[in-house]
């Protein structure tokens, strides 16, 4: 199975600016998975990822 890449987008948005810069430079773009349970995270919502 393929891993489905996302546009960074506003993704990171919710990061503190070293995090942001720090996945910006270690990777590309995030997974669905990761842009998925960073959207529940910040919702409040429980994830397991």
């Amino acid at each position: 199975m393929a891993i489905q890449k996302v546009a960074k987008g506003d993704f990171l948005e919710q990061f503190a600016p070293a995090t942001r810069a720090w996945f910006d430079s270690a990777f590309p773009s995030p997974t669905a998975m990761q842009a998925a349970a960073w959207a529940a995270i910040g919702a409040g919502d429980n994830a397991l990822v």
